[in-house]
C-alpha cells in the first residue's frame, strides 16, 4: 500500500517536503538546545572550567602565532630595511666618488682650455713672426737683386772709363812721341852740318829720346805730365 502511495507524483512531493522540514527542525532543536545550555553556563560547573580551559588554550595558542607571524614580519622587514640603508650608502659612495671624478674633469677641461689658449696665441705670434721673416727676406732679396745689377752696371761703367782712358792715354802718348819727333827733326835741320838729306840725330837727341820713353812709359803718366805741362 505504501509504495502504490508513493508512485503518485503528487504524494511522493509531499512527503519529500515533510522530511525535509522534519530533518531541518531537528537541528535548529540542537541548536537551541546548545544555546540554552550556554546560558546556564557558571565558571564553577564542570562544564564552565572545561569551556575556559580550553579557551585560555586557545588563546595562548592564538598569542604564540601572533607572535611568531610578526616577528617573521618583522625579521623581514628589518632585513629589507637594512639592505635598503646599505644600498643607500653603496649610492651616496658611488655618488661622492663620480662628484670627486667630475671635479677633476672640471680642473683637467679649465687647464685644458688655458692650454689651448696660450697654443691659440702662441701660435697666432709664430704666424706674425714668419710673415714679417718672409717681409724682411723678400725685401732682402729684391735688395740684393737691385745691388747686383747696380754693381754689374758700376763695374761696366769703370771698365768703359778705363778703356776711355786708355785710349786717350795711347793717343796723348803717340801724339807726344810725334812732337819730340818732330822737335828733334827741327833741331837737325838748324845743326845740320852734313849732307843736306842727312836726318841722323845727334848724341844729345838721342839721349833726350830715350829719357822720355823711359819717363813716360806710363799713359797715365805720359797725361799727367802733359796735363802740367811737362
Amino acid at each position: 500500500m505504501l509504495r502504490s502511495v508513493l508512485l503518485d507524483p503528487a504524494v511522493n512531493l509531499l512527503i519529500q517536503r515533510l522530511k525535509h522540514e522534519l530533518t531541518s527542525t531537528k537541528t535548529r532543536l540542537e541548536e537551541t538546545q546548545n544555546e540554552l545550555n550556554a546560558w546556564k553556563f557558571t565558571p564553577d560547573s564542570n562544564t564552565g572550567k572545561r569551556l575556559m580551559a580550553k579557551c585560555r588554550l586557545l588563546y595562548q595558542e592564538n598569542e604564540e602565532l601572533g607572535k611568531m607571524i610578526n616577528s617573521g614580519r618583522l625579521a623581514k622587514l628589518e632585513g629589507d630595511l637594512a639592505l635598503q640603508k646599505s644600498f643607500s650608502e653603496e649610492v651616496k659612495k658611488s655618488q661622492s666618488e663620480l662628484d670627486e671624478i667630475l671635479q677633476d674633469l672640471d680642473e683637467d677641461v679649465e687647464g685644458m682650455q688655458t692650454t689651448i689658449l696660450y697654443l691659440q696665441q702662441e701660435l697666432r705670434k709664430s704666424k706674425l713672426t714668419i710673415a714679417s721673416l718672409e717681409k724682411q727676406l723678400n725685401s732682402k732679396e729684391v735688395n740684393n737683386h737691385v745691388g747686383i745689377n747696380g754693381n754689374d752696371t758700376t763695374k761696366h761703367e769703370e771698365n768703359h772709363k778705363e778703356e776711355n782712358n786708355t785710349e786717350c792715354n795711347e793717343r796723348t802718348f803717340s801724339d807726344k812721341n810725334s812732337d819730340s819727333a818732330s822737335r828733334v827733326n827741327s833741331n837737325n835741320k838748324r845743326t845740320g852740318s852734313g849732307a843736306a838729306g842727312n836726318t841722323v840725330p845727334s848724341k844729345r837727341q838721342r839721349s833726350e829720346s830715350v829719357e822720355f820713353e823711359m819717363t813716360y812709359s806710363d799713359p797715365e803718366e805720359t797725361l799727367t805730365a802733359l796735363t802740367n805741362g811737362k
